[in-house]
């Protein structure tokens, strides 16, 4: 067990320090929202579930930020990762996993 929370604590820190080397204004949201659910599926079939959901609520956060900007394809990105959420906290990994690649997507469709 400590060794799986300090993967993932390990990962959160080096999504945090690689994030750190470009201005957080100089990304949009939705540059944020890709790189954290890409993130959120490598730890989620790591089988870190704790670290899934914080990266899915962090996409989330970034996702509903670039709807407002952009409301093609967002709002089913938005979707895709709420479900992620709901899936990760449920332990439901292969599910949340499939959500966020779904909600991946729909980022990468929306450039």
């Amino acid at each position: 067990m400590r060794r799986r929370l300090a993967a993932a604590v390990l990962v959160l820190g080096v999504i945090t320090f690689a994030g750190m080397s470009v201005s957080w204004a100089e990304k949009s949201h939705q540059v944020q929202a890709i790189e954290r659910t890409r993130a959120a599926i490598a730890v989620g079939k790591e089988g870190h579930k704790d670290a899934l959901v914080e990266l899915a609520t962090q996409a989330l956060q970034h996702a509903e930020a670039a709807e407002k900007a952009k409301a093609n394809h967002m709002a089913a990105a938005v979707k895709g990762l709420m479900e992620t959420i709901e899936h990760g906290k449920a332990g439901h990994a292969d599910l949340a996993i499939k959500a966020a690649e779904g909600a991946l997507e729909h980022l990468n469709a929306a450039k």
